[in-house]
């Protein structure tokens, strides 16, 4: 990847200091808000409706707010996009790389001019003309008013006869018709780019479901038109919907894994990074086909990612790359499944290079360029405090060696890791070492010693108690309550909590 045009700090921020990693990183951006509706659906269409119309004007703001630009060649493969993606993301995920990559432009706007002519999004054709304009004044880009006067009156026509197809059915009182028509309607919409109308006539076409299936669509359209909008308030709910369906044809493994990947991405904008990572960890491979937004090579980057910024050494060997299902998505991402690898096998310069590889790539993904800056730097604190860890003193120089960067810039590193006390150590500036503070041993094997002591007393009073009561006329009661009790019940059918059983003290 080439080099950034700014210089960022990687590491968290304290008042006084500033920290930078190497010359390829860029300016940490201001995360895009997601604008959510805290408000839930209500049960009527024409409530729904206008709802959807008071938050739309606000959830709509996909535009890009963070300010960065990416200088050098790319290895996204531009041309393949149209073949990954479907629909209104393509565009987005086009405009995304348009506005932050100083390379490959002209292919670039060119390849999103050709998809936005397939639909009758007119906005999307002047913004991207703008922007030819802007960067290539010298070219005729071939700008067509009249284009753009035949699209609005094809829009406009094809909306009223929709709109006219929808009032015949209602006459006619076929259910079905009508569920169709607000769902042709809205692809229509989607088309033109009016993603807000779109989702008034999924909300509209709710009343119309008669099977399970219709329900299933139905529920999985509202989710995925919400979480273009940013509504993800409206995911969760509709999720929820989708997931009290007892019908089987709701419950099927491809829109499982649709439903999970759309409350990752909220969990994601909401920066809930420990859930989102988990939920990543859940989709099925074999079953997963969601081109409306994601990919799997996306996702599989995304999960790569959030768990190992988040994840043990120990949890990311399990569920992630012996994972049932993740590791086939982690294939899909050989540098992503390489970095993690190293981090287990604690070379941890070669999993931060690893990780440099796909740095670019990662901050022009449309979904997770906001959060990749804090992510990369969560990783790299991980690295740093392992590799800490078994030392009591570390030198200076061979660890600024193995993690290739200056040593006043690791020095930095390692004071604002002391400062906000993620590690217990101090800097030898005259000795050239970082010196951990013993820890005290002995005031854990206390502790440890003493919750062991507790637990054998408690154990020991459960025993003379059922010895005592099973000498007493109580015996009968006691053993139809001890047997409720062993299976983890009481005698109202609730949940109960078993004792804590004797274990061994630490020795």
């Amino acid at each position: 990847m080439g080099d950034m045009e700014v210089l960022p700090d990687l590491m968290p921020q304290e008042p006084l200091r500033s920290v930078r990693f190497s010359e390829s990183n860029t300016v940490i951006p201001t995360p895009l808000e997601s604008n959510s509706s805290s408000e839930t659906v209500g049960s009527g269409a024409t409530s729904e409706s206008t709802e959807m119309e008071q938050e739309g004007m606000e959830s709509d703001s996909e535009e890009d707010v963070t300010q960065f630009l990416i200088t050098g060649a790319s290895t996204i493969d531009i041309d393949a996009y149209p073949s990954i993606y479907r629909g209104t993301i393509l565009l987005r995920r086009l405009k995304f790389i348009i506005d932050h990559s100083a390379e490959s432009v002209y292919e670039t706007t060119q390849v999103a001019l050709k998809t936005v002519k397939s639909t009758y999004n007119v906005e999307m054709y002047r913004q991207l003309h703008a922007i030819l304009r802007k960067r290539f004044p010298e070219r005729d880009h071939g700008f067509s008013e009249g284009w753009i006067a035949t699209v609005t009156s094809q829009v406009a026509t094809i909306t009223d006869r929709l709109e006219n197809d929808i009032k015949q059915y209602k006459n006619s009182a076929i259910k079905e018709s009508i569920k169709r028509g607000y769902e042709e309607l809205a692809e229509h919409k989607i088309k033109a780019g009016d993603l807000t109308g779109a989702l008034k006539c999924y909300y509209q076409s709710r009343d119309y479901c008669l099977q399970p299936t219709h329900i299933r669509n139905m529920c999985l359209n509202v989710i995925t038109t919400s979480v273009l909008l940013g509504n993800y308030a409206h995911v969760a709910s509709y999720s929820e919907k989708l997931k009290s369906q007892k019908a089987k044809e709701c419950q099927d493994t491809a829109a499982k894994g649709k439903m999970i990947v759309a409350n990752a991405l909220g969990e994601l904008q909401r920066k809930n990074y420990l859930a989102a990572s988990n939920q990543f960890l859940l989709v099925d491979f074999e079953s997963f086909h969601y081109p409306e937004l994601i990919s799997p090579k996306d996702l599989g980057m995304y999960g790569a990612l959030l768990n190992l910024a988040l994840k043990t050494r120990k949890e990311l060997k399990e569920t992630v790359i012996n994972g049932a299902s993740f590791k086939l998505f982690l294939e899909l991402e050989p540098n992503m499944r390489e970095a993690i690898i190293a981090f287990v096998e604690s070379k941890y310069s070669d999993a931060l290079k690893y990780l440099e590889l796909q740095r670019n790539i990662l901050r022009l993904d449309y979904f997770m360029s906001p959060h990749v800056e804090y992510l990369y730097s969560e990783i790299r604190t991980k690295c740093l405090i392992h590799y800490l860890k078994p030392y009591q003193s570390a030198i200076i120089s061979k660890m600024s060696n193995f993690f290739d960067c200056d040593e006043d810039v690791l020095i930095d590193e390692v004071i604002q890791l002391i400062m906000s006390g993620r590690i217990e150590a101090r800097v030898d500036y005259a000795g050239g070492l970082i010196i951990q503070e013993p820890r005290d041993m002995k005031e854990s094997a206390l502790k440890s010693t003493i919750e062991a002591q507790d637990e054998f007393i408690n154990a020991s009073r459960h025993i003379i108690l059922r010895s005592k009561v099973a000498k007493s006329c109580l015996a009968p009661f006691f053993i139809q309550k001890t047997q409720l009790h062993s299976r983890g019940v009481d005698q109202s059918g609730g949940r109960i909590k078993k004792p804590a059983l004797y274990k061994n003290p630490a020795k």
